[in-house]
């Protein structure tokens, strides 16, 4: 049980991270806009996912702003 909630805390921690590093390059060339879209993609993507390793308990979501994606 606990090991799906860590691999997806890792999972989450991981985009985050990539998701930050993404926010500097793009913001070093002024494209900021590109990231906020990325953002939604990245939610739209990672929140089943991160749902599926949780076994299914949460209701999937935007992973980018709700972290868990959701709970349940």
């Amino acid at each position: 049980m606990k090991t799906g909630k860590v691999k997806a805390k890792v999972g989450i921690v991981l985009a985050v991270v990539a998701v930050l590093v993404l926010g500097v390059v793009f913001n070093v060339v002024h494209w900021g806009y590109l990231l906020m879209v990325g953002l939604f993609v990245l939610g739209i993507i990672l929140g089943p996912f991160f749902s599926g390793l949780k076994g299914g308990s949460g209701g999937g979501g935007d992973a980018s702003v709700g972290g868990d994606g959701g709970g349940g």
